[in-house]
């Protein structure tokens, strides 16, 4: 056997046995990640856990919407409070994603509470089940998936994606961190910082809401990086201690390779409000006119609209 030979049987070899770790390490990693984060809902009634704001399930590929929630783990109260809320609606055919942040503070009616106070308390109330009927009566649109992410964990899975780039609006400095203006390079604890600053924001609380959604965007952009191939096992290791979710493993990945062409065009809707206090709680509203805007675009992304949509 001439010596070429030898060489590429062992270059072949040492490939396959390589392959064989990563695949063997990426299934270990992702047999754990779905036994830490994966937790169905349980107001689901109809078959796959379809959303009742729908006449039926969505078909593969077909549009469909989440709510991602930021929840901070270390509040008192019950399941922590949303110190975040997004919907995001992702659409293969149109090759677009849209994504909406709820002011925390917005006042609505919180679903099995019997209450009308800020959005945030559903999740501490009822967790991720209260939160998305709160939203689905809200806006009268279905939210097909959750993602609830722990806010000190968000740390780890920006780091492992190698952080994420955001453009900013204006120069401000929190917990340490310099912010300048323009785009900039976000590592794990910066982009915690990012989000959660709102008192040196002249738009308050919607410049804030803008920030988590240009980080959700960043978040999103990286991840369907093919580089991130190789650090596949370690997200899916930050993914188990950082999200819960009622996607499996595998029905995420089935979801990332169907809906990825969707990641080529992110926009973001604006959603307007007023302030005002009522007994003493300051409020975030939204007008009835701004709700059904923002639910028609919505609607309009999802490929429903009013009629075929159940409310």
């Amino acid at each position: 056997m001439k010596w070429y030979t030898k060489t590429i049987i062992v270059l072949l070899s040492v490939g396959l046995f390589a392959i064989g770790a990563y695949a063997f390490s990426l299934f270990q990693a992702a047999s754990n990640a779905n036994e830490e984060m994966y937790e169905p809902l349980e107001s689901r009634t109809k078959s796959e856990g379809a959303s009742e704001q729908r006449e039926a399930s969505a078909s593969p590929g077909e549009p469909l919407s989440f709510l991602i929630a930021g929840v901070d783990s270390h509040e008192e109260d019950g399941y922590g409070r949303a110190d975040a809320l997004l919907i995001v609606t992702v659409n293969a055919q149109d090759e677009s994603i849209q994504i909406v942040s709820i002011p925390r503070d917005t006042r609505a009616e919180i679903v099995g509470h019997g209450t009308f106070e800020k959005i945030n308390h559903a999740y501490a109330y009822g967790g991720a089940d209260m939160t998305i009927q709160t939203v689905e009566e809200l806006f009268h649109i279905p939210i097909d998936h959750y993602l609830a992410i722990d806010m000190d964990q968000f740390i780890e899975m920006v780091d492992t994606l190698g952080g994420i780039t955001v453009e900013n609006d204006f120069a401000f400095s929190l917990s340490g961190h310099d912010f300048p203006e323009g785009v900039i390079e976000l590592n794990g604890e910066e982009a915690l910082a990012y989000v959660r600053m709102r008192k040196e924001d002249p738009e308050g609380d919607a410049g804030r809401t803008k920030r988590q959604r240009d980080v959700l965007e960043g978040v999103i952009e990286e991840g369907l990086q093919v580089s991130q191939m190789s650090s596949a096992p370690d997200l899916l290791r930050s993914l188990g201690s950082t999200l819960q979710t009622d996607l499996t493993v595998s029905k995420m990945a089935s979801y990332a390779q169907n809906y990825y062409p969707a990641a080529s065009s992110i926009s973001q809707i604006e959603l307007e409000f007023s302030e005002e206090t009522i007994d003493g709680a300051w409020y975030a509203l939204i007008s009835e006119e701004e709700r059904a805007r923002v639910s028609q675009n919505l609607l309009n992304h999802l490929g429903l609209d009013e009629t075929t949509n159940l409310e």
